[in-house]
C-alpha cells in the first residue's frame, strides 16, 4: 500500500499570521480492485468495532429516543459520525422495525465501495485517514500541491508522526471508546488523567508509536476478553522485552492470560495486577 506525504495550499489561508499558508498531511492512494479490497476489509473491521462502543439510550422518552438505540449526539470526528449520519437515514427510509448493526455497517461499506469503484474509472484514489477520498490529480492540481515524502506498507495503517504519549497511566483499548469504568480506574491512579492518555482503535494504530508510548509510560491499563490469541501473543512478547511497567488488566479470562508461556516472565518483569 502506498501511502505519500503531501504539502498542500491551506484554503483557509488568507493571509494571517496564525494560519500556515501551506499543510502537510499523509495520504492512501489507491490504484486498483485488489488494493480497494484490502483498504475495505480493514476499514469494516474499524467500522463493526466502533459501532460496538458507541453510546446507547439508556432509556425510552421518545419516538426517536428508544432504549438500546444510538444516542446520536456527542459523536467522535472518525467513524462515529458517518455511522450516526447513515443510522438516522435509515431510521427515516427503511420499513424494518429495528435497525441492526448489519443494515449500518453494511451499507455504509456497500456505498463506499460503489463510490470507489466509481472513482476509480476518473483517476487513482487519495484517502484521508479520516477516510473521506477524492482523485489524487485533481487534488494536486487544484491544490498547488507536491509529494514530500513517501512509504510503501503491507497493511493500511496510516503514518504517525505524533510524539508518543509520555504520561503516569496510559489506556489501551482495541475499540473506538474507553469504557467508563475504565477512565475512573485510571483517574485514581493518575488524578491528571483526563482520557486523552488513551490510545484507542489499536488496530488502526502505527504499532511503532505505540510500543514507543508504552515504553514512555509507568501504569499501563486495559480490558480485554483474551480471546485473540494473536493479540495476547504480541503483548506478551512486548512487555517481555520492555523495562518494569505497572501493568493493571481488566478481564473475565484470566486463566488464558496466566497460562500463557511468557507470563511467569512477564510476572517476575512487571508487576501484573487484574482488576
Amino acid at each position: 500500500m502506498r501511502f505519500v506525504k503531501i504539502k498542500y495550499k491551506n484554503i483557509e489561508y488568507h493571509g494571517e499570521y496564525w494560519r500556515n499558508k501551506f499543510n502537510e498531511s499523509w495520504f492512501l492512494l489507491l490504484t486498483n480492485h485488489e488494493e480497494i479490497l484490502k483498504y475495505m476489509m480493514h476499514d469494516m473491521q474499524m467500522y463493526v468495532s466502533t459501532l460496538k462502543t458507541m453510546p446507547r439510550e439508556t432509556e425510552t422518552t421518545s419516538e426517536y429516543h428508544v432504549k438500546g438505540e444510538l444516542r446520536l449526539d456527542h459523536l467522535s470526528y472518525n467513524r462515529e459520525e458517518p455511522i450516526g449520519t447513515f443510522a438516522s437515514m435509515l431510521r427515516l427510509i427503511s420499513d424494518k422495525e429495528e435497525i441492526t448493526a448489519d443494515d449500518v455497517v453494511g451499507g455504509i461499506i456497500h456505498a463506499k465501495i460503489e463510490g470507489f469503484l466509481q472513482a476509480l474509472k476518473i483517476g487513482t484514489l487519495q484517502i484521508k485517514q479520516k477516510g473521506a477520498y477524492c482523485i489524487h490529480e485533481y487534488f494536486m492540481k487544484d491544490n498547488d500541491a507536491k509529494i514530500i515524502d513517501e512509504i510503501i506498507k503491507e497493511d493500511c495503517i496510516f503514518p504517525n508522526e505524533y510524539k508518543p504519549h509520555k504520561s503516569k497511566v496510559l489506556v489501551l483499548e482495541n475499540d473506538g471508546r474507553v469504557d467508563k469504568d475504565i477512565e475512573k480506574y485510571a483517574y485514581k491512579i493518575d488524578k491528571s488523567y483526563d482520557g486523552y492518555n488513551s490510545i484507542t482503535n489499536l488496530k488502526d494504530q502505527d504499532i511503532n508509536w505505540v510500543i514507543e508510548s508504552i515504553k514512555l509510560c509507568q501504569n499501563i491499563v486495559f480490558k480485554t476478553k483474551a480471546i485473540h490469541v494473536d493479540q495476547i501473543d504480541k503483548f506478551m512478547k512486548l512487555f517481555s522485552s520492555i523495562e518494569k511497567k505497572n501493568i493493571h488488566i481488566k478481564t473475565e479470562n484470566k486463566e488464558t492470560i496466566i497460562n500463557h508461556e511468557l507470563f511467569e516472565i512477564n510476572n517476575k518483569i512487571h508487576k501484573i495486577k487484574f482488576i
